[in-house]
């Protein structure tokens, strides 16, 4: 009975250190920049993920409700293929055929940014 006890005390004892070992990531903030970003999201558009595109943009867009699959779409497939983005700061360019987008990426908590402003051959198409 005692040896039990002991051995449960011990695993216990066991669990917890593995336990906080292997959450010290968790604890950690989250953070992308906005190079990391604009690869994702060129990534998911290139793979016609337009569901997902959503999830790269700020929360605080005007346009973020209004920003569904179908908009996704219509935005960029008629373009093809996305280029490999071009980010310098918080803008970062995308070349594909007959078209040049400019995104402008805002934070959405320290160190964690996301889509604000899409400009296509000098027009605003997200905001």
């Amino acid at each position: 009975m005692k040896k039990t006890r002991i051995l449960t005390a011990l695993i216990a004892s066991a669990l917890v250190v593995l336990t906080v070992l292997s959450g010290c990531d968790m604890l950690q903030e989250e953070t992308m920049t906005p190079g990391e970003r604009m690869k994702e999201f060129v990534s998911d558009a290139n793979a016609g993920n337009w569901g997902s595109l959503k999830e790269h943009t700020h929360p605080d867009a005007d346009d973020y409700d209004t920003a569904n699959a179908s908009f996704w779409e219509s935005e960029f497939d008629p373009y093809g293929t996305l280029g490999n983005p071009s980010t310098i700061g918080t803008t970062s360019t995308v070349v594909a055929t007959g078209a040049t987008f400019v995104f402008t990426l805002e934070e959405d908590g320290k160190n964690f940014y996301k889509i604000r402003r899409i400009v296509r051959n000098g027009s605003t198409r997200f905001e």
